[in-house]
């Protein structure tokens, strides 16, 4: 009994020490109460955590944005695993390059479909139903996708895919948890959690591929998912404007998308960001298939493979995208097309090099989350916060339609052509709508040189 006390003395010691010296990390976090709240030096601790985060200084948002974090952290984890797993388990169904990208396209149009009713919705309802709404989603799509035998029924797999809008929610958390000058950086670092969780799930996907099956590897996908939902469900907050707004919530009207979208510099923003989805989709979209087939690898060699592109998006994510708030709309559009089409016009003469395929595959994907993370961060600075869960629902649209648009032609012109015409199509597509969207942007602001000149006189 003596020893017993003795070391439950020292446990209670040991534990005030790690208090006074390094605080109560967690409920910083948090946000619960403790005796050292008032520290100077554990203020200052969650002031820097808060800078990192790109946080505003409103009660409740640190809280927010690290379950958010968290929440999209093991998202990440989660869809990286299943889209390892996908080709696998559309092959052992009897399907092909083809019938892959057919699935592909079902998911973006899923997607699509419901994507900008999400955004009204999580203006509506709040950020914290849209987390829940988008987390079940792709906890009933990985226990589908992993139950599938037939190609009806992974297709069928593809419909949760209407609200399963994980980084969508994230995002828009990040936007109500920023102010505009922080925006850039609240955004890119939701990008990295995402390049968090897809580089941490694809190296287990690679540990777990050698000792489970593709459906066993989306079980566990199912079950980082329902961790999700846990996290949510009991650490994030209640909104504090939902119960002012939830009888106004249904169905979003065009009006509102449109108003949004007549904006000045939105129309050649979004209509960039398309360009860069259809042309990098063609790849980004196909990748996991394209290792295993011209390719040849394996499940745990795609895994690898998708853990390198992980890494690759990290980096960027938390080091290039707040760099690039400062840039102006045509500046980024520029940058943006010159990165994602050095990277495709190489892969053009990639032809039977898998290590070239590896080499340039992760600059692809890097350049093309870069660019549509800080395109992103330009627009939702473009309307207020009422407006925010459409604006970020806008800007996903086009990589949801050009997601939806590129495997189907990417699997058309590989069947056809093969491999190497694939980004050969692919940037000659990003160059001719790029150089499209110059013209708009021309044509705007000489149409708005005319009309300041009318009005003067």
């Amino acid at each position: 009994m003596a020893d017993t006390a003795t070391r439950s003395s020292f446990s209670l010691a040991l534990g005030k020490l790690n208090e006074e010296l390094f605080g109560d990390p967690l409920s910083q976090c948090f946000g619960r109460r403790n005796s050292s709240a008032a520290d100077p030096c554990h203020a200052k601790c969650r002031e820097r955590y808060a800078d990192f985060l790109g946080c505003d200084k409103e009660p409740g948002s640190l809280r927010r944005l690290t379950v958010a974090h968290a929440a999209q952290v093991a998202y990440a984890a989660s869809s990286e695993a299943v889209a390892v797993a996908l080709p696998y388990i559309n092959s052992s169904v009897g399907g092909d390059v083809q019938t892959f990208a057919q699935v592909q396209s079902v998911a973006a149009a899923m997607q699509l479909v419901g994507g900008l009713a999400f955004g009204s919705f999580s203006d509506k309802l709040g950020s914290r139903a849209a987390l829940i709404t988008a987390h079940s989603s792709a906890l009933t799509s990985a226990l589908m996708i992993a139950a599938a035998q037939s190609q009806s029924s992974l297709v069928l797999g593809m419909v949760p895919y209407v609200t399963m809008h994980g980084f969508q929610a994230a995002a828009q958390v990040a936007v109500k948890c920023s102010s505009q000058e922080s925006r850039a950086v609240a955004m890119g670092r939701i990008g990295m959690s995402y390049g968090v969780g897809f580089f941490a799930g694809t190296l287990l996907t690679s540990v777990a591929a050698t000792h489970l099956s593709p459906r066993g590897i989306a079980c566990i996908a199912a079950a980082l998912e329902a961790g999700v939902l846990g996290i949510v469900l009991v650490r994030y907050p209640e909104d504090d404007a939902k119960a002012d707004s939830v009888s106004a919530a249904g169905l979003p009207s065009m009006s509102e998308f449109s108003t949004v979208a007549r904006r000045p510099c939105v129309g050649t923003l979004l209509f960039t960001k398309m360009a860069l989805s259809l042309s990098g989709g063609m790849i980004f979209c196909m990748a996991q298939q394209f290792a295993m087939d011209p390719f040849g690898f394996s499940a745990s060699q795609t895994s690898l493979l998708m853990a390198y592109v992980a890494g690759m998006q990290l980096l960027s994510q938390g080091a290039l995208v707040p760099r690039l708030g400062s840039l102006s709309p045509r500046k980024l559009r520029l940058g943006a097309a010159m990165s994602v089409g050095i990277p495709l016009l190489a892969l053009a003469h990639v032809k039977s090099s898998s290590l070239a395929y590896v080499l340039w595959i992760g600059p692809l994907t890097t350049a093309l989350h870069t660019a549509s993370t800080a395109l992103n961060s330009m627009l939702s600075c473009l309307v207020g916060e009422g407006q925010s869960g459409v604006m970020v629902a806008l800007g996903m649209a086009p990589m949801t339609l050009g997601f939806l648009v590129s495997p189907l032609v990417s699997g058309w012109v590989f069947h056809h052509y093969g491999f190497s015409a694939v980004p050969q199509v692919a940037a000659g597509s990003l160059f001719v709508m790029i150089a499209a969207a110059e013209a708009l942007d021309f044509f705007n602001a000489t149409v708005s040189t005319i009309d300041c000149e009318r009005s003067e006189e």
